[in-house]
């Protein structure tokens, strides 16, 4: 049993060891601070060397003193590695410290990237995870081994969307291979679409998006992007339908509905934009997570304020209606000055409205949603009432 004193001093380290130091002195003083603690905690693993909990944290002060001034990182991450094996040996599956011996293999470059495929193979083997598969198709496409680089993009590709494949972690080659290896696979084509429509190949974008929707016509992101390519190239038409199907595949997700209601929106057909976009509001504020909520709606109005051409003059109409809902989401989620300020921006889009016969009905229904709301800003509701009010009767 280590003793009392040197159970103390690892106390005592730790806690110094997590301030966050801004200016050079405040640096070396960290350096020493983190210095004592690994001297107090190599005196811990001593007295008790079967305690892997002891060499980890170890390594994770050391992680500390990267970057400090007069130590040296490549010295430090063997170090770190050491500290990590004699914990993993005593517990071989604890995935936080087996990543963070893998990403210092990684960082120390290709010498050691056989070691780094060695603990990623064991971390998807315990826990399947897109990242770690990118990852460990990255290092087997640089260690020459494609046919395995291939294998871990297409578990990547099975676990995520693309989004999280994109950016440069998987080149349009290797989706190539992919798409060879798997010709009948939706997503191979689909991830290799969003690739080509983000780099701006749309007719590329195209014919993948659509072998996918072929492939699989229940795959609701292939036939929310094709929605989403189909306005860029503006065949209004075209992109109305694909989001509707979307729209059927999943009326949970509001992304597809504001798509739609975009589309014709830009093809002057302001009725049915008006029934689709209210179909999407029901849909956001029926999400259970206010930040994707937040999210949709941005996104929506990020859209109409570019939309490509607004025949019917409804945009403007709809951006203040989605600004008052937005603002309602604050207001339910208790966040006055959020609800205040975007409140706010929605009279300022709804006061340049020529349409006073809208701007009016949009007034009230603010006011309605803001009396029915469910929220603890009791007295921030009678002030939100009384802005609205102020500028519906000015």
């Amino acid at each position: 049993m280590w003793s009392d004193q040197v159970q103390g001093r690892t106390r005592s380290a730790c806690a110094e060891s997590e301030r966050n130091p801004n200016t050079v002195q405040d640096r070396l003083i960290y350096r020493e601070e983190n210095l004592k603690a690994i001297e107090a905690f190599e005196q811990a693993t001593a007295f008790t060397p079967d305690n892997a909990g002891l060499y980890s944290v170890q390594g994770f002060i050391r992680y500390n003193l990267l970057n400090c001034p007069e130590m040296d990182n490549e010295t430090l991450f063997l170090a770190i590695i050491e500290d990590f094996d004699q914990a993993l040996a005593l517990e071989p599956d604890v995935l936080e410290w087996r990543l963070r011996r893998a990403n210092i293999y990684y960082a120390l470059g290709p010498d050691y990237y056989p070691q780094a495929i060695a603990d990623y193979e064991v971390l998807v083997a315990l826990q399947p995870d897109a990242g770690w598969y990118l990852t460990l198709g990255n290092l087997y496409f640089v260690e020459g081994d494609t046919d395995k680089a291939v294998e871990a993009y297409m578990q990547a590709i099975e676990i995520s969307e693309p989004e999280a494949v994109s950016g440069g972690y998987v080149g349009i080659e290797i989706l190539n291979r992919v798409v060879e290896t798997r010709p009948d696979w939706a997503l191979a084509y689909y991830n290799r679409g969003y690739q080509y429509l983000q780099q701006g190949d749309n007719q590329k974008a195209s014919a993948d998006l659509h072998r996918a929707a072929e492939i699989d016509p229940d795959h609701y992101s292939s036939q929310t992007l094709l929605g989403w390519l189909n306005y860029l190239d503006g065949d209004y038409g075209l992109s109305a339908e694909a989001s509707g199907i979307a729209v059927a595949l999943d009326p949970t997700e509001p992304r597809a509905y504001f798509n739609q209601g975009l589309a014709l929106v830009a093809a002057g057909d302001a009725q049915q934009a008006v029934r689709v976009y209210e179909a999407g509001i029901a849909a956001t504020n029926a999400l259970t997570t206010e930040q994707i909520a937040l999210e949709r709606y941005d996104e929506a109005l990020n859209d109409l304020s570019n939309v490509a051409q607004d025949p019917e003059g409804i945009a403007d109409v709809l951006r203040a209606r989605l600004t008052f809902q937005k603002a309602l989401i604050y207001v339910r989620s208790g966040y006055a000055d959020e609800a205040r300020s975007t409140y706010e921006a929605g009279i300022t889009i709804a006061e340049a409205l020529t349409d006073r016969e809208a701007q009016r009905a949009l007034y009230n229904e603010a006011i309605d949603d803001l009396r029915a709301a469910d929220t603890a800003l009791i007295e921030e509701i009678t002030e939100f009432i009384t802005l609205i009010e102020s500028a519906r009767d000015s």
